[in-house]
């Protein structure tokens, strides 16, 4: 083993997902650029379904070797139960290893969080002034503590504030980021004959695609009778149609960021918090950049359901295996 390079740790779950695959390409680039070597400990599954395969998925992260890494990062977005992340924090910790921290913030460690505020609330300035639409509605992620919904939606308030447009929260409802929960909200909405608000604001893409087709399902255009938009930037969104509005990190800048937190925590700086930017993807799904070829864009969105439904497949394997 080369002595003159520092190795990074990196604890991350379903790496096979597009995003988390495109920034790993990224950072092992860079990282390889600097002199800088990755070691990956990846979970096949993601702990969004609490089950008696947890504890098995979570050893991997259990047999870190400490001797051999210089810093840890955790992609912590990609774990949703966030207990595991503290437990791999308090075992570095006792290493006396430095960690960073993608998505989150905790004391003593070095963290690289979104700034996606100004650009959620430009999408949400932009649907509301540039469209003229006062009827609307949000759909959170999870209702409860969940620092992510607690933000998306203050960022909501806030712009119909500054819009003098009264708000309740009657104007909120919760999708937990998922496809079912998301459906039922939107049926709530149309009950009893009921007619939807002229914008849907969803605090992430998927739940937007949810909407997107279900009011589809209920006779209903988009962008045509209501306005949808998004959060994340996921690759999807630009093969979905129409396509979402939405808020996309640059992953490329988040890897640059990522080296520049390890190489600080390795100079002995104190820990700080570095910001990535997202930007605002305005596009068809609110009316804005509306392309022609519908048949190929129809085409186009069967081949990636298709893609997607064999990655879900995939998944599933994984899952199985990963229990025996």
């Amino acid at each position: 083993m080369d002595k003159n390079k520092y190795t990074i740790g990196v604890c991350i779950t379903k790496i096979d997902d597009n995003s988390r695959a495109d920034y790993m390409h990224r950072l092992h680039r860079i990282a390889e650029r600097d002199g800088f070597r990755l070691i990956v400990f990846n979970s096949l599954i993601d702990f969004y379904s609490v089950s008696p395969s947890d504890k098995g998925a979570k050893s991997v992260f259990d047999v870190i070797n400490f001797d051999v890494i210089d810093a840890l990062v955790i992609h912590t977005n990609s774990f949703c139960d966030q207990s595991v992340v503290d437990e791999i924090v308090s075992n570095a910790r006792n290493h006396g290893k430095p960690v960073i921290l993608l998505g989150r913030t905790v004391e003593g460690c070095f963290s690289i969080v979104g700034d996606y505020e100004d650009s959620f609330k430009q999408i949400i300035r932009h649907v509301i002034k540039d469209h003229g639409v006062t009827d609307t509605h949000f759909i959170a992620g999870i209702e409860g503590p969940d620092m992510f919904s607690a933000q998306r939606i203050r960022c909501y308030k806030e712009v119909l504030e500054e819009c003098g447009l009264p708000f309740s929260d009657d104007l909120v409802d919760y999708g937990h980021y998922w496809v079912d929960p998301t459906r039922k909200v939107v049926n709530k909405l149309l009950e009893n004959g009921k007619k939807p608000p002229h914008a849907i604001f969803c605090a992430n893409d998927y739940m937007a695609f949810a909407v997107c087709n279900e009011l589809k399902n209920h006779g209903y255009k988009v962008p045509d009778d209501v306005i949808v938009t998004g959060y994340d930037g996921v690759p999807a969104a630009e093969h979905f149609e129409p396509k979402i509005t939405t808020c996309a990190e640059d992953l490329g800048v988040l890897a640059e960021k990522t080296l520049e937190a390890v190489k600080l925590s390795l100079e002995n700086k104190e820990p700080c918090v570095l910001r990535n930017h997202f930007t605002p993807v305005i596009t068809e799904s609110c009316g804005c950049n509306r392309v022609t070829g519908e048949n190929f864009r129809s085409v186009s969105t069967e081949l990636y359901n298709i893609i997607d439904n064999i990655k879900i497949h995939e998944e599933y394997i994984s899952v199985c295996i990963n229990q025996m």
